[in-house]
């Protein structure tokens, strides 16, 4: 009898005890409510996820930025070869003439033919060379506001990790 009554005494024990435990696992009312929200923590939290999706947007732009730059660059080169070309055809122009006046005289008229194109080349090569400056110009002034754009990102960067840091710091103090 003793053995049966050691089991039945551990069973109801254990059962008292499975028992306790559930009843402290069950939230009470007080629980369940959510704690009172601190307008502060949540505007915080707001300005963050703000300060997150500015960032994911200026990095979209500067990757943009980089692609735009390349081609301008790509288009730079294939200007220069143009020019480089050009200057080359320039050049063989006025080989040319310098035949035709030896052959036809200078009052000719294939010379002045000749005349007349290669100032109209010569003309056009200037106007290329300058719009090359300009879009040289231009390519220095994108690459300086992509290395600002960059500065100002990690400058961004920097300053929501500090608020996130200090969100924490805040939440874990109220």
């Amino acid at each position: 009898m003793d053995k049966v009554a050691r089991r039945f005494l551990n069973g109801l024990a254990l059962a008292g005890l499975l028992a306790v435990g559930a009843w402290a696992q069950e939230p009470s009312g007080t629980q369940t409510t959510p704690p009172p929200a601190n307008p502060e923590l949540q505007n915080d939290k707001r300005e963050i996820r703000k300060d997150i999706r500015d960032i994911k947007r200026d990095r979209r732009e500067i990757r943009q930025d980089k692609r735009e730059i390349r081609g301008d660059v790509r288009e730079v080169r294939g200007d220069r070869r143009e020019i480089r070309a050009d200057k080359v055809e320039v050049r063989q122009d006025v080989r040319e003439l310098k035949k035709d006046v030896k052959e036809h005289g200078k009052g000719s008229p294939e010379v002045k033919a000749d005349r007349k194109d290669l100032r109209g080349d010569v003309r056009d090569l200037k106007k290329d060379k300058g719009d090359l400056r300009a879009d040289k110009r231009d390519l220095r002034a994108d690459k300086r506001d992509l290395h600002r754009d960059r500065k100002d990102l990690r400058r961004d960067k920097r300053d929501l990790h500090r608020d996130v840091h200090q969100a924490r710091r805040d939440r874990r103090s109220h």
